[in-house]
Order: C-alpha cells, then structure tokens, then sequence
C-alpha cells in the first residue's frame, strides 16, 4: 500500500510565479510502505529540514509537535543531516512547527482522525515530509507563514495518508514572494553600492598616501637645505656674539656708574612710597571692614531667602505627591470597572455537550449549550479534507473570531 509524503519549499522566479507557488505549498511524493494489518494504527513522520536558498539540510532547526491545544507533545532538534521523527498517535489533531534562529519558520498540520481501523488497512503508517525554510529578510511581512500552509489527513478514497494544501494561501504568498525578491534586490544594490564606496575610499587613501610620501619627501630635502643654512648663521652669529661681549662689557662700566647715581635717587623716591603706602593700608583696613559688614547682612539675607525656597519646594512637593496619589486612585478605579466590564461578558449557561458528524470529505465538531431558560444554541467547526473550514451559529454563518470569542465567554453555571 502506498503513503504520500508532502515537500513544503520557499521558493521563487518571476517568470514561474504560479508554478513555484504550488511548489511552495506541496510537492507530493510518492513512497512505498509495508506493515501488518490491524485494528489499531501508529503514524510515522519522518522529516527532512532543508535552506530553501541552497536545498541544504539545516542543523540546529528546533521542530515541535503540538496537539491543537498548543501543548507541546515532542520536540526535536536537527542535526547535520536535518532529519527528525515524530511517532503520532489515532484521533487526534496536530501541530509541526520548524523554526531556527535567523530563519523564518513554517506550520503544518496532521489529522490522524477517520481513519478506517479493519482487517483491510495498516497498523503502522510512514509519511516523509521534507520542509524548506528561508532566512529572514528585514522588513518582509511573512504574516501569511503564521498558519498551516497545508493538511496531512487520512484520505477515505486511497485509504492513505494524503497531503493538501490550502488554496486560499495563494494570493498572499504570491504578494510575499514578490516582496521578498524585491527587498533581495535592494540589499543586494546596497551591499554593491557599498562595495563601489570602499574601493573608491581604497584609491582616494591610496592618492593620499602617495600625495603624503612625496610631501614627506619634499620636507625631507628641505629640511637638509635649511640645517646648511642654519650652520652658516650660527657662525656668523658666534663671530657677532664675540664682538657683542667686548663691546658690553665696555658698556658696563659705563653703566655701572649711572646706576650708582639711580640707586641713591630710588632710595629716596622709595622711602617717599613708603610713608604713601602705609597711608593707604589704613584707609583700606577702613573699607574692608565695611565690607565685610555688608557682606555679613547679605549673607544673613540670603540664607533668609534660602529658607523661603526651600519651603515653598517642599509645599510643591506635597502637592505633587497628592496628586500622584489621586491618579493612583482613578487608575485603580478604571482597573476595578474594566474587571466588572469583562465579568458581564460572561455567560453563565446550564449545560454544554459535545457531538462529532463524520461525512464524506468533511468533518463536524458541535459545541451545544443549554443557557438558563434551557434555550439550545449550537455552534459548528465544519473541516473539509480539501483544508477549507468554516464555522457556524445554528444555521448562520460566523467568522473564527466570533466562534472563538462566543464560546471564549461561556461559563458553565455550577450552583
């Protein structure tokens, strides 16, 4: 009996968007299997993690199996060779999740639900997948990678386990696709633009250097010129110094006498100076006294004013502290009134039941509440094998938001 294995890769070309779109979703392939029949059956998933730009197997990819609850049921983590294994039990719905540092991830979805458990079928299942992953591109919006971007199911034709994916996906992934080819594009114009810049940079610092050896040189010669320049003065400043020296000393003499003849008229001039200068010390000790009298007033002013300041602060501060604490108040009031806001959400109901319908290709999980008045409202998740699912009240129409948020609500009344 055959399985069918799903290949979920990122990839993308321009000329072939549609294709390598499909590509993207689901390649399947087939593989041959062969177990003893049984009542009960096991599922086998066995992976393979690759980089979607080189088809190379990834290590270090942490992969979690997740029940719908998101209750981690098994984790692995991918070596060298990028493969794990997940052993999946009957009746239930789960959740592969690969994701690695750097890299965007991407979801699956298994159902081991409607499988026919008879003498005919299988008790031991194998689905290889292989999961293409891309490394983040800055500023990409890969919202669309946040739900399964297909369904492992049971499929009740083949009696095997089959692969879908979802063909609501296409437009939004064909927008990422595009969008991640142009932000490569811009990165890649940047990283030439900067390249371009460095070996401009390189031959401007190259000009430089070059510009500097030879103005070094340049200083160099000159240098040499001047110190040739400089011997020559200094002996001519030498002969000139001798000469100076005989000629000083000449003078000395003569100034020798002069100063004599100074010195007695500053004697005079400076016991003159004296008498003024001790005159002058008094009528400044005088002032400075004033002085420093002022100086005490103000300064005992100042500290006046100091105090003043330092109260009317400490008044503000009061004032602020109060205010702080009525807002402190008004938010815990705010915070009780939202708590009140979100008890009256609820709905305190008398009973809810749970009932399953199995159909050809579809499947139904009833949700029936019994409120007060013993009023029955039933809510339906309806999944189709094709990966379509779509939610009702009674007989209308809801979106997934309304079926979560309605049910979200409800409280079952145990008084």
């Amino acid at each position: 009996m055959k399985n069918k294995a799903g290949e979920f890769y990122f990839m993308y070309h321009p000329q072939f968007k549609v294709c390598i779109f499909l590509i993207f979703l689901a390649a399947i392939i087939p593989f041959q299997t062969s177990a003893q029949k049984g009542k009960a059956f096991t599922l086998e998933i066995n992976g393979l993690i690759q980089d979607d730009d080189n088809k190379r197997s990834l290590e270090g990819v942490v992969v979690k199996l997740t029940l719908a609850n998101v209750q981690t049921v098994q984790t692995a983590t991918t070596t060298g060779n990028g493969k794990f294994k997940f052993i999946l039990d009957p009746n239930t719905d789960y959740l592969i999740t690969a994701s690695k540092i750097g890299y965007t991830g991407k979801i699956i979805s298994i159902s081991t639900k409607d499988v026919d458990v008879n003498s005919a079928t299988l008790d031991y299942y194998k689905f290889p997948i292989s999961i293409g992953i891309f490394k983040e591109v800055e500023g990409l919006d890969v919202s669309v990678l946040k739900k399964p971007i297909g369904n492992i199911f049971y499929n009740q034709t083949s009696r095997e386990f089959d692969y879908t994916a979802d063909k609501f996906l296409r437009e939004d992934m064909e927008k990422m696709l595009k969008e991640m080819e142009k932000k490569k594009k811009e990165e890649e114009e940047r990283k030439r633009r900067e390249a371009e810049e460095a070996r401009k940079k390189a031959k401007e610092d190259a000009k430089a250097k070059a510009e500097a050896e030879a103005a070094a040189r340049k200083k160099a010669e000159e240098d040499a010129r001047n110190q040739k320049k400089n011997d020559l003065k200094a002996k001519a400043d030498a002969e000139a110094e001798q000469k100076r020296r005989l000629e000083a000393e000449e003078q000395a003499k003569k100034d020798a006498l002069a100063d004599a003849k100074k010195r007695a008229e500053e004697d005079a001039k400076a016991k003159s100076q004296r008498e003024a200068d001790e005159k002058a010390a008094l009528k400044k000790a005088a002032e400075e006294e004033a002085k420093a009298s002022a100086a005490a007033q103000a300064e005992a002013e100042l500290k006046k004013r100091e105090e003043a300041k330092a109260k009317a602060e400490k008044e503000a501060q009061d004032r602020a502290e109060a205010k702080e604490a009525e807002l402190a108040r008004k938010r815990a009031e705010a915070e009780a009134r939202k708590q009140a806001s979100e008890e009256a959400k609820k709905i305190y109901v008398k009973n809810i039941e749970y009932e399953t319908e199995d159909g050809q290709n579809y499947f139904i999980y009833k949700t029936i509440i019994t409120n007060t008045k013993d009023e029955k409202t039933v809510y339906k998740r309806i999944s189709y094998n094709w990966g379509g699912v779509y939610f009702k009240r009674d007989n209308d129409d809801i979106t997934q938001d309304s079926f979560i948020q309605d049910l979200k609500n409800v409280v079952l009344k145990t008084d």
